[in-house]
């Protein structure tokens, strides 16, 4: 054959010279194409920035995110070529890995098996960290206050990013010990576990969402899920994810990983949040350079199983940080919002706090714990539309409002089932006939769809709305385009096929019995479970959100909230305390859409209410108590005893103590005085807290804040005593901060005069805070200390003090005589940059030299002769500063 070809060769040669260039030229052009399509390919397999980055052929090293065919084939041949294995998550078939640059492109990416390459991650940043804290915007309060009991028990939050401090008395004996957490402590972390599951007892901010669920630290290193067994183990049915990368707007590994996770375990939620980048613009994808848009943090947010979160301000606007959708394919990101004054990352907790109340409300009322498509269908499904009708890319499905979640629970409808393909499930909903907004949100979880797929959704189903009278509503679908203006357009009606969530909102719809139809347009897995939840809210609607279950501070301003659908008639707004028949105007005239008013509380306590008028319809809100905050100090803190002490409520309030128990503040006994002594036998504890009500005890305010008795600097009646020098260098002020007076006879300052202490003052107690200035200071060492003597008899004495005298030369060194060995002290009043000391013999040597940096420098005396010696402090220049 190779002889054949040669003849062929040689024959070109000398009869077709112009043919052998053509055909030379046409493999050199079919082998450059053949490289090209097979580098294409090889582009193919990696994410955008990987893409990039591998092309630039530098050998350096890289951190690695591989989704591959069979891993444990995968990781031999990785331990072969001494590639270092940092993670996995066999379930997605994901390694973690390190590589370099010229290995990776020309041995790790070639490999068939190699499905996608990513840029491994180690770790995330923290979102934005909390500076404020709404329990109100999202109905979380009214939700406590009308369901006081419905508070996560029996659910498991997992805080996945660096580590929370566990010892926090808001998690106090809730928490869950794990091996895997991070090593590093964060005040983010332990921000968002007690906006999850806070329990409330440090103080007001300390209470989250869910303050029965049992909390978890893992740790985000390498961004992969946690393992089958530590879900299963510690029965973690929510996971909160505050943190982000930059925009990567692909479905790589994280979104896979985490989407195969509701494979696995289906009654597990995953909480993100959107990210805190909402003005920028996304540099590479689909939507490359549309401001404001599809800039979410991190591709593991494109996950379609998952709830990622949005933040709104505390009037339930889309603040303008919070990042914004659509996923990269056009899918409806973020999934819900909520409050966020300080990013994304405190919507997000909240939102997982609410998960977990949820799914406790689904189990007590159904006795099965909820799928996460079950969770998610309710917590979108019970969402309040804000921003433009219906979807959109700033808020997704809604703004979080638990109060409706669990109403749709309790009295509304929830429907989980499955459906194959082709098939229809159909279910029917009486609606009355004063309906004003009617919502029905269908969700169901996808299996992972190939790394790096143009369009996520695998499986595709549809809802659709028949009336009584035969009309068909479907869900509303948003634009998709990659241009500003279309991906600000409202949604409309049609058929949904890129989202596993629909929804279809219907304003005052007539009454009658309504079919929704859950239909099986595309199903390549065959049967497909799902949740579908219905809600509806009623004419004349009207609900207090604020001041409900609230204490409103006396003198500051308070926010009053309300939600309604009587926008016709300006509203009238009064108060009035408990007790009186007379009604005091706030407000004449106001505009029931605005939701909302500030009022300037009045300086008083009292239980009050408030009182809306919109035309002949009266809205009254529960009784709340008006109160100045309340302090609780510790006065003194003795072996035996310890006295707590606050500031008055009112002339007419009475105390409830509370300490801090097993988990929470429990209470310890009433009190109608602002101090109490405690003798330790009979109350251990190390926190306490306490609370103002009524007289007759019928409306009780919130507790203050619960501080460690033992952390506040507070002895035992001895604070503090301070002694300090004036400015003259000629007298020293004492100043004793006692923490109570009662039971002190009298107050003595004593000072340390030859040995003995001799008393320079006595006094009663003039109050809480003792003076004394001693005009005859000694050169030297002034040493002095406070006694006190008690009504029982007995003593308390402070620790000494010492205050230090150069005199009028400014310089002095003591004790004068010194024996060889021992410390002396030199005192140096100078404001030379860089004095010396030096000790000199008889004939002027320097035998001793040191650098003098404080105002006292300790010295020891060389072994020298007995003798006399002398010294001088000499200045940066050799000047003499004293001798």
């Amino acid at each position: 054959m190779s002889n054949l070809f040669l003849k062929f060769i040689l024959f070109i040669q000398v009869r077709r010279a112009p043919v052998l260039r053509m055909v030379l030229w046409s493999l050199s052009l079919f082998a450059g194409n053949c490289a090209l399509f097979a580098q294409t390919q090889l582009m193919e397999k990696c994410s955008p920035a990987l893409s990039q980055a591998v092309q630039q052929r530098e050998d350096t090293p890289l951190r690695l995110a591989l989704v591959v065919a069979d891993l444990s084939v995968f990781r031999q041949w990785a331990g072969r070529e001494g590639l270092v294995v940092l993670a996995d998550y066999p379930p997605a078939n994901i390694i973690l890995l390190e590589d370099r640059s010229a290995h990776f492109w020309d041995k790790t990416l070639p490999r068939p098996d190699v499905l996608f390459a990513d840029f491994g991650y180690t770790t995330a940043r923290e979102e934005l960290t909390v500076p404020g804290h709404n329990l109100f915007t999202n109905n979380i309060r009214l939700t406590h206050t009308l369901w006081p009991d419905l508070d996560g028990s029996g659910v498991t939050v997992s805080i996945k990013e660096f580590r929370f401090d566990s010892t926090d008395i808001d998690i106090t004996n809730r928490y869950l010990p794990m091996a895997k957490a991070s090593p590093t402590l964060t005040v983010h972390a332990g921000t968002m576990a007690t906006l999850a599951a806070g329990a409330g007892n440090s103080d007001a901010a300390g209470r989250g969402v869910a303050r029965g669920s049992r909390l978890l630290s893992s740790n985000f290193a390498g961004l992969l899920p946690d393992t089958g067994a530590d879900y299963e183990q510690f029965q973690v049915r929510v996971q909160n994810h505050s943190y982000g990368l930059d925009i990567e707007n692909y479905y790589g590994a994280g979104a896979v990983a985490y989407d195969q996770t509701t494979q696995d375990h289906p009654g597990l939620l995953h909480v993100f949040s959107a990210g805190n980048i909402g003005t920028t613009a996304p540099v590479s994808g689909y939507y490359a350079n549309v401001a404001g848009f599809a800039n979410l943090t991190g591709n593991f947010k494109m996950a379609k199983n998952a709830v990622v979160v949005g933040a709104v301000d505390s009037f339930g606007v889309v603040t303008s940080y919070s990042s914004r959708g659509p996923a990269f394919d056009g899918r409806t990101k973020p999934d819900l919002v909520a409050f966020g004054q300080g990013g994304t990352s405190e919507a997000a907790a909240l939102v997982s706090g609410a998960a977990a109340v949820v799914q406790q409300a689904f189990y007590e009322k159904y006795g099965q714990w909820p799928a996460s498509e079950a969770t998610r269908a309710i917590l979108i499904g019970s969402t309040d539309d804000t921003g433009a009708p219906g979807p959109d890319f700033e808020s997704g499905f809604g703004n979080l409002n638990l109060k409706k979640a669990i109403d749709l629970i309790r009295h509304h409808s929830i429907q989980t089932a499955s459906v194959g393909p082709g098939e229809i499930q159909s279910f029917f909903v009486e609606l009355p006939d004063n309906v004003h907004e009617f919502c029905a949100t269908l969700t169901w979880n996808d299996p992972p769809s190939l790394p790096n797929a143009p369009r996520a959704l695998v499986n595709d189903l549809d809802l659709e709305l028949i009336a009584p009278d035969g009309r068909v509503w479907q869900p509303g679908v948003l634009r998709t385009a990659p241009h500003r203006d279309s991906l600000l357009l409202p949604a409309r009606p049609g058929r949904d096929s890129i989202n596993n969530t629909e929804q279809i909102r219907l304003d005052r719809p007539d009454g009658g019995f309504y079919e929704l139809r859950v239909s099986g347009y595309l199903l390549p897995d065959g049967v497909r479970p799902f949740a579908l939840a219905a809600h509806w809210d009623t004419l004349q609607f009207f609900q207090w959100t604020s001041p409900e279950g609230a204490t409103l501070t006396s003198g500051e301003t308070a926010l009053l909230s309300w939600q309604t659908d009587l926008v016709t008639d300006p509203g009238q707004l009064s108060w009035k305390p408990v007790g009186h028949l007379n009604w005091e105007t706030i407000d004449s005239a106001v505009d029931p859409r605005m939701g909302y008013l500030r009022w300037a509380v009045p300086h008083t306590f009292t239980a009050a209410q408030v009182r809306m008028r919109i035309g002949a319809l009266e809205f009254t809100t529960d009784t709340f108590l008006i109160s100045p905050v309340l302090r609780l100090r510790v006065g003194f803190n003795c072996p035996d005893s310890v006295l707590l002490r606050w500031n008055a409520a009112g002339p007419d309030a009475t105390y409830r103590l509370w300490a801090l128990g097993n988990r929470y503040l429990e209470p310890m006994l009433h009190a109608t005085d602002t101090s109490l002594i405690l003798k330790k036998s009979n109350f251990p504890q190390l926190h306490f807290a306490v609370s103002a009500a009524t007289l007759n005890g019928n409306v009780e305010g919130v507790t203050s804040g619960a501080p460690n008795i033992a952390a506040q600097g507070v002895g035992c009646y001895i604070n503090n005593l301070l002694a300090l020098l004036d400015d003259d260098g000629e007298s020293i002020r004492l100043t004793l901060d006692l923490g109570s007076i009662y039971g002190v006879n009298r107050v003595f300052f004593e000072k340390q005069i030859g040995g003995d202490w001799q008393i320079i003052r006595e006094s009663p107690p003039p109050g809480l805070q003792v003076q004394h200035t001693d005009l005859l200071p000694q050169q030297g060492a002034n040493t002095y200390r406070a006694r006190l003597t008690m009504d029982n008899g007995g003593t308390l004495t402070s620790e000494p003090v010492v205050v230090y005298v150069a005199g009028a030369r400014n310089f002095l060194v003591f004790p004068n005589p010194v024996r060889p060995g021992q410390t002396f002290s030199l005192l140096a009043n100078t404001e030379d940059e860089a004095p010396k000391f030096l000790l000199c013999d008889p004939l002027g040597r320097p035998v001793l030299e040191q650098a003098v940096e404080n105002f006292k420098t300790d010295l020891i005396i060389p072994a020298l002769a007995p003798g006399v010696y002398g010294w001088r402090v000499a200045g940066a220049s050799g000047k003499v500063l004293s001798a």
